[in-house]
């Protein structure tokens, strides 16, 4: 491994192979409880903050509980010990996770949209596309900050 390197897929798939249980389970609870939403109120014509309501509810859980399965490691002497002892710099570490977090939320988020679009056109809750595509672009902007800001927090 190079020390020069900002970025280590390596490292961010092993990082993320030991915490997939809990990363899979809150991954997938806001697109399951929106699309349930959409399903449930069928023949309704959704607003912003309704449809949107399971999404800013899990900002405040999600973003925290996947930087604890990727910064976890700042908890535990022994696991600070093996970090500090590899050949990645502290630097690739923190990007690394951070850059793989981000990535997490987005994907959550993109399924978050599809399912949206899918099941309104599917049912007939309406939900406007251009609607959803700003719920994606709020929500994803709201989760980075909340994660990155959680994450600096963490690594002080």
């Amino acid at each position: 491994m190079n020390l020069n390197k900002l970025f280590s897929a390596k490292y961010l798939f092993q990082n993320l192979k030991k915490s997939k249980m809990t990363i899979s389970l809150f991954f997938t609870l806001v697109p399951i409880f929106t699309s349930l939403l959409i399903i449930a109120s069928s023949d309704y014509v959704f607003e912003f903050g309704t449809l949107g309501l399971i999404n800013i509810l899990g900002m405040y859980i999600i973003p925290f509980i996947i930087s604890m399965c990727l910064f976890g490691y700042v908890f535990k002497k022994n696991s600070v010990d093996f970090m500090g002892s590899m050949p990645i710099s502290r630097k690739c570490i923190f990007v690394t996770n951070t850059l793989g977090g981000i990535a997490l939320i987005s994907i959550m988020q993109m399924i978050t949209f599809f399912l949206t679009v899918l099941i309104s056109s599917l049912t007939k809750g309406i939900v406007f596309t251009s609607m959803a595509w700003d719920i994606f672009v709020f929500q994803t902007i709201a989760y980075i900050f909340v994660f990155t800001a959680t994450n600096l927090a963490m690594s002080v």
